[in-house]
């Protein structure tokens, strides 16, 4: 979900990471939102509501299709990228604390990199 920027309260970033295009910056904190800003000139793009705890980690696929997150209380949400919106596709209740999410290669399996090829680490 797209948030005005005026809603964004400065908070601390435990995770960063440039999208495949090295065009987006890509952060999450402890405010529970994964924002995503323009690498040139540092505006703020989105901001994806959903987490309701502290970001963990945040990892973009690479073929740049999907961002996926991760919170303290070990949920995993993932959205899918599009021109101009970024879609949210899945919610994965893991049960507890995720510290690592990373997408797997797809290898040669004729996936789609999508929420299959999502890997966990507790």
């Amino acid at each position: 979900h797209r948030t005005a920027e005026e809603d964004i309260q400065p908070a601390a970033i435990y995770t960063t990471l440039f999208d495949k295009t090295g065009e987006v910056i890509i952060t999450g904190g402890d405010d529970g939102l994964v924002k995503l800003f323009h690498a040139r000139t540092g505006n703020l793009v989105f901001a994806l509501r959903g987490h309701d705890d502290e970001i963990t980690d945040v990892v973009v696929s690479s073929d740049n299709r999907f961002i996926a997150s991760s919170d303290l209380k070990g949920i995993v949400r993932v959205w899918r990228i599009r021109h101009t919106a970024y879609e949210p596709v899945a919610v994965i209740p893991h049960g507890r604390r995720v510290d690592f999410i990373r997408f797997t290669p797809a290898g040669g399996r004729g996936s789609d990199g999508g929420v299959q090829d999502l890997m966990l680490l507790t």
